[in-house]
């Protein structure tokens, strides 16, 4: 397999047989393809059964050699990227056992040990075996020993007996050798020695003194895609004994992420003071730069006292106070110390640090964390999320890492936007100072009451301290100039435009200002056109809807790109909504393929991905159907009234927080979803009603819309009821209760929202109009793609004649034919042919496209007719490449999109009238 990268990329890519890619795989069942590289802008050429295939590597992936990683500045190819599951911590109590993801299938140990007093070892192994799993990984190929008290060490025997980890993969620095063994630690090497030889001397991580001091001691060890980076204090290591201050700081990087996790370990604020006066002031802020994340918070979340300040608000300053949020995973026991750990968990509750911990396990149920280099997950028995407490400085650390994304992408943007920008440049960076000054004054002042010496409990309110921090609180500013000038919303606006690479600035800023100001670029030109659907861009070129004038077709792109972004929700450019003021709109075929087919086929995929469910039969049947439904209510800016169930042996934990229902899915957490409707809790408020009837209202403007959001999706979150007509039917939308009663179990039923029935009887009236106006045009042989009454899908080629069905036809045997695509030798398949009955309305009326000696290609000519034919079911085929086989055939249903079926000539009757080709030339003359 080659990959071509285009001129001027970074070179990333190389040869890589095939052959190699499916042979390195062990085990049938992982997908080899995993872990490749996707790059829009590649070809692969594949090379099979003597045929030469060019693709575009989006569809297959591209692997990048190892050699070549080292030598990318992945800063400059990826922002604040996350590449999934880093580490997961077994629940040791207050003790150091970390599993990393190193690569496919292989991981590595950075400690291997519990508290011997509080978790039994019986279970030890089963823990480190589920966060593999959970990782999916299945060797442990190295363990490195990072700190040597017994807690950290005492299951490294263990370890390497249970995965066959090699003598030279089991890394202790000689430093730690050095210091005075113990009893504990002089049998665990005696141990290993029993497994290695008499001889054996652990591989050694190869501490140097640094450049920036020759206290300072730096070294590096690398696995598969996984880089640990190590410092070590000099001082704390010429020590005869091992202390909490030898411990290595220990930092974790994968290339191409944008962000690292530090390992704080065991040591305490004050030993981290003393790094950074080794390291100093630059370097100290440059190690923590891209950090939102770290392992490990003062000794397994223990005492803090007055020595520890200084260092902690150090690191603080680093992470927190620069960024605006910092979480934590710890290995902890609030069982032991309860007083000093829960008195460190209050202020990092109070201070804003998310927290996610594992505490002692006591039995083998899978249990513990798993995280990422940005996020965390508690998982199981014995872990804990505690919740961050809600303050002014909470909520002034929130509008902190808003300001500081936005002034990153005003930064980043200005270059590019063609005008001076410095001015709100300076003022966001003035607010960033101002308001990050009042919160380090305020948690300052939350570490004087954790650190103050009392006999009962402590105070955040109360007392002289308590009182300090009160006002702290209160001298943090409501809000600072630059909110008050720029505005909060835009602000919040600019935030989540940060982390766009900044290879695609000049490209989104070409597009807005082609998408509001209808300005041509080449750029956007090129880049619209390759967005549309294939169909719709070959009506622009092709057929009867092409253009002699260059400016028109470019008004149609943007139109039909503009419609496709603002309505799909997932736009490629940032802040998309707004698109939907502007006045250009044309068809609706990216909502089929954009709204429906793929985003409710990834939300759900992607949390049974995540979600390692006991029974998939359960699933499927109280999680994944009210799932699609909110899915689907979400794509229409619509929050309906979620509920998710846990069940417990004596009670039932209810959660409607969306975003908590989030966290659970991806965690496993429910055992059931389910939309709810109550009289104090309607299953969407008058509000929501309004907003998804804005939606709609905007993009569903004819039947052919309708059908495609509606019904080609098999949606099931909503349904009409027959009325006398469908403009007065009843509409309603799917919800359920939880019966406990008898077995736990959903009960579905149907509702009617009446704001929504009298919305969408108003849509339904306007569609009808709107397509009926539509065909009209049609039939004069005019373009049915109109900005304001969207697009009539249709055969390719113009419309012969009028005709009905013949006299005494009610009902006919239609046949939709479908197109299968071709194999890789180019023999194109016949198509395949369904078969429907259809059941003619009164006054039916179609338009004759294609004639054979005994069929005719069909579609209807008026409103009735025509929602019956688009309404039929079809089926959609494709070719894609699996692991096992490049041209495997895949199959889906779909509706049917141009609405025309062929039916025998002898059962319609040609209508009397000029054709429509004579109608349009006697319009043009």
């Amino acid at each position: 397999m080659i990959v071509v990268p285009r001129p001027g990329l970074v070179p990333r890519f190389a040869s890589v047989p095939i052959a190699d890619v499916f042979e390195a795989d062990e085990s049938p069942k992982v997908d080899p393809l995993v872990t490749w590289v996707p790059d829009r802008g590649s070809s692969v050429i594949l090379i099979a059964d003597q045929r030469l295939v060019l693709l575009p590597s989006a569809r297959v992936g591209v692997i990048v050699p190892p050699e070549e990683m080292r030598q990318i500045d992945w800063r400059r190819v990826i922002l604040a990227n996350d590449l999934g599951p880093l580490y997961g911590l077994p629940p040791v109590g207050a003790g150091g056992s970390r599993v990393f993801r190193a690569g496919p299938r292989l991981g590595v140990m950075v400690d291997a040990g519990r508290n011997p007093q509080r978790q039994p070892a019986a279970v030890y192994l089963d823990h480190v075996a589920a966060r593999m799993r959970d990782l999916g990984i299945s060797e442990i190929r190295s363990v490195i020993l990072i700190h040597r008290h017994s807690d950290h060490a005492n299951e490294i025997v263990r370890i390497v007996r249970e995965h066959g980890i090699g003598p030279g993969n089991v890394f202790i620095p000689r430093a730690f050798l050095r210091q005075e063994q113990g009893r504990d630690f002089a049998r665990t090497l005696a141990a290993l020695r029993g497994i290695f030889g008499p001889n054996w001397q652990p591989a050694d991580i190869r501490l140097k003194p640094s450049a920036t001091s020759s206290e300072l001691f730096t070294g590096r060890y690398t696995l598969g895609e996984t880089r640990f980076e190590f410092l070590a204090d000099a001082q704390a290591l010429r020590h005869s004994r091992h202390t909490d201050a030898a411990s290595l700081l220990t930092r974790v990087v994968r290339p191409g992420e944008g962000f690292v996790v530090p390992i704080l370990g065991d040591l305490r604020g004050e030993d981290l003071m003393r790094f950074r006066s080794l390291m100093g002031a630059d370097r100290w802020a440059e190690y923590f730069r891209d950090v939102r994340l770290v392992d490990g918070f003062s000794h397994h979340r223990g005492a803090i006292t007055t020595r520890d300040v200084p260092g902690l608000m150090a690191l603080l300053e680093a992470t927190l106070l620069r960024r605006g949020s910092l979480a934590a995973t710890l290995q902890t026991d609030p069982g032991q110390h309860a007083g000093a750990r829960a008195d460190t968990l209050e202020l990092m509750q109070r201070i804003g640090i998310k927290v996610d911990e594992a505490h002692v396990a006591q039995s083998t149920v899978p249990a513990g964390v798993r995280a990422s280099s940005g996020r965390a997950t508690a998982l199981g028995p014995g872990t804990a999320s505690p919740a961050v407490a809600q303050s002014a400085l909470t909520k002034g650390l929130a509008r902190l890492e808003h300001l500081v994304q936005a002034r990153d992408v005003v930064t980043l943007w200005a270059p590019q936007a063609g005008r001076d920008y410095s001015a709100e440049q300076r003022l966001i960076a003035e607010s960033i100072e101002t308001l990050r000054g009042s919160l380090r004054d305020a948690i300052k002042a939350a570490m004087s009451v954790r650190t103050a010496e009392t006999a009962g409990p402590r105070s955040y309110s109360a007392g002289p301290l308590g009182a300090a921090f009160t006002a702290a609180l209160g001298r943090i500013p409501a809000t600072t100039p630059a909110e008050a000038a720029i505005g909060s919303e835009i602000i919040s606006r600019l935030a989540r435009m940060h982390g766009i690479p900044a290879s695609e600035i000049r490209l989104r800023i070409l597009l807005r200002d082609a998408l509001v100001n209808g300005r041509y670029s080449p750029e956007a030109f090129r880049y619209m056109l390759n967005q549309l659907h294939p169909s719709m861009r070959r009506g622009l070129f092709t057929g009867e809807r092409q253009h002699a004038d260059p400016l028109k077709t470019w008004e149609r792109i943007r139109a039909q790109f503009g419609f496709e972004q603002s309505m799909a929700g997932i736009s490629q450019l940032p802040g998309a909504a707004h698109l939907r003021a502007g006045p250009a709109r044309t068809g609706a075929r990216g909502v089929a393929a954009l709204l429906v087919l793929v985003e409710l086929a990834n939300i759900i995929g992607q949390v049974v991905e995540s979600r390692r469910v006991a029974s998939q039969m359960a699933y499927s049947r109280d999680i994944a159907p009210f799932l699609r439904r909110i899915a689907f209510w979400r794509q229409l800016r619509g929050q309906a009234a979620e509920v998710a169930v846990d069940e417990g042996l004596t009670s039932n934990d209810y959660e409607r927080d969306p975003v908590r229902i989030e966290d659970g899915l991806e965690s496993g957490k429910w055992d059931h979803l389910y939309i709810e409707h109550t009289e104090t809790r309607p299953a969407m408020s008058d509000g929501e009603i309004m907003q998804v009837l804005g939606v709609l209202g905007y993009n569903v403007r004819n039947y052919d819309e309708y059908a495609t959001l509606f019904i080609d999706s098999f949606q099931d979150a909503v349904r009409w009821v027959n009325g006398a007509e469908w403009t007065k039917s009843r509409w309603e939308v799917r919800v359920a209760h939880f019966e406990t009663s008898g077995s736990n179990r959903l009960v579905d039923r149907w509702v009617d929202l009446p704001p929504f029935t009298e919305g969408m009887r108003a849509l339904c009236a306007r569609l009808i109009a709107n397509t009926e106006a539509l065909l009209q045009r049609l039939g004069r042989g005019l373009d049915s793609s109109t900005a304001e009454m969207g697009t009539v899908h249709h055969p390719d080629g113009a419309v012969l004649y009028r005709a009905r069905p013949g006299a005494g036809t009610t009902t006919s045997t239609v046949e939709l034919r479908v197109t299968i695509p071709p194999d890789w030798g180019g023999r194109l398949p016949p198509p395949k042919v369904l078969a429907h009955v259809v059941t003619w309305p009164k006054n039916a009326e179609l338009f004759v496209w294609a004639e054979t000696p005994t069929h005719v290609q069909v579609t209807g000519a008026n409103f009735g007719t025509y929602a019956a034919l688009r309404g039929l079911r079809s089926e959609l085929y494709g070719l894609a490449i699996t692991p096992r086989a490049i041209n495997t055939l895949w199959k889906r249903p779909t509706g049917n999109a141009k609405g025309d079926v062929w039916m025998q000539r002898s059962e319609i009757a040609r209508l009397a009238g000029v054709s429509a080709a004579e109608e349009s030339r006697q319009l043009i003359r």
